[in-house]
């Protein structure tokens, strides 16, 4: 996977904290992309950017695109990430992060290259996913996630398009 790596170095500020576990959520959502495009069983990086059951489900994800013979063509992309909680004294500290992720640009692709995306979950805008992050040497991981039932994201408009 070639994701960015992580910004080390100890707690700073709540913004600048922030920033950092942002990053990881949408590094999650690029390597999750990564791993569904290659469909070659392999989440190698996936480590860097989660842990406990992000970094499972990547695992996962991994092997099933394998054993499935399907690939990904396209990718998801985040529209918004949002800090939802925090509690930087906390040991280890911990954020709740709302990541938006578009997944119009996808398609999935069988081991006879048929398109499978009438199959494909397409609500026709963003949707929310809860992202769990720890600060866990000196880098914050993404370790839990959830999508909520109540879905708040919306299409970009013709503005942030451009």
């Amino acid at each position: 996977m070639q994701l960015p790596s992580p910004d080390r170095g100890p707690l700073g500020t709540p913004g600048h904290e922030a920033k950092r576990a942002l990053e990881a959520a949408t590094s999650v959502v690029k390597g999750l992309n990564q791993i569904a495009q290659r469909a070659d069983g392999s989440a190698i990086g996936a480590e860097a950017v989660a842990t406990g059951f992000v970094l499972g489900e990547m695992r996962a994800m991994a092997q099933q695109q394998q054993a499935l013979g399907h690939r990904q063509v396209g990718a998801a992309s985040v529209t918004s990430v949002d800090v939802v909680k925090r509690d930087l004294k906390a040991s280890p500290p911990t954020m709740v992060l709302a990541v938006c992720v578009d997944v119009s640009d996808i398609d999935v692709l069988d081991s006879n290259d048929r398109s499978l995306k009438d199959a494909l979950y397409n609500p026709g805008h963003p949707v929310k996913h809860l992202y769990g992050a720890v600060f866990t040497g000196e880098v914050w991981k993404v370790s839990t996630h959830e999508i909520p039932i109540k879905q708040d994201c919306t299409a970009p408009t013709a503005e942030e398009d451009e």
